[in-house]
């Protein structure tokens, strides 16, 4: 009997590292003194909305929108 292939990872942990990649990407061009992306601001803002509930993201944000 073999095993199936691999599937998908779940698309919770997904968002979760581009959540990260995208922080990280800010960080970068901030430590730089390079101007941020609005759309990179925009992404991680979403992100953090679409991840708050499941990952209990509170302490990310002081959005008052």
């Amino acid at each position: 009997m073999s095993k199936p292939p691999i599937g998908l990872k779940p698309k919770k942990y997904h968002s979760l590292e581009r959540l990260n990649e995208v922080r990280s990407a800010i960080v970068r061009y901030y430590d730089a003194e390079l101007p941020i992306p609005v759309e990179w601001i925009e992404e991680y803002n979403e992100l953090i909305d679409q991840n708050k509930e499941e990952f209990d993201l509170d302490h990310y944000t002081t959005r008052t929108d």
